[in-house]
């Protein structure tokens, strides 16, 4: 984990899961009131001089839905190698496999009706099981 504090506040940090010599970018983000302050690029370059300090060989900014702009143009920031993820889905009843369009999300349609709250409970007992 990487952490920006500001004037004594975190103000941006981001989360990498490690196996080896390999780190992979997990989460991001930043308070919207010091976006002026860069933080992220502050916590990103900090974590990749850590990794390379340490005898990492890869970094991975993990995977990022194409309408998400600003992220992707984040990560391209920093000169990444981009390639496509396919995602497919098992239909049970028929044995079959298909192309998931646009990843994951849609598997979970009832989260997009439910409360932050519930999401966040939702969040804290299901991530360590489906995440």
């Amino acid at each position: 984990m990487a952490l920006a504090v500001h004037q004594g506040k975190p103000v941006a940090g981001a989360v990498y899961a490690l196996y080896r010599d390999q780190a992979l970018y997990k989460f991001g983000a930043s308070d919207r009131k010091h976006q002026h302050l860069r933080a992220n690029n502050l916590v990103m370059w900090e974590a990749i001089r850590w990794f390379c300090c340490n005898g990492f060989r890869s970094l991975h900014l993990g995977r990022t839905e194409p309408e998400n702009e600003g992220l992707l143009q984040f990560k391209r920031g920093w000169g990444v190698k981009e390639s496509r993820v396919a995602y497919f889905r098992l239909n049970l009843r028929e044995n079959t496999f298909s192309a998931e369009r646009n990843g994951t999300r849609s598997c979970y349609p009832v989260f997009k009706m439910l409360p932050i709250p519930v999401l966040r409970l939702a969040g804290s007992v299901l991530y360590r099981h489906v995440g």
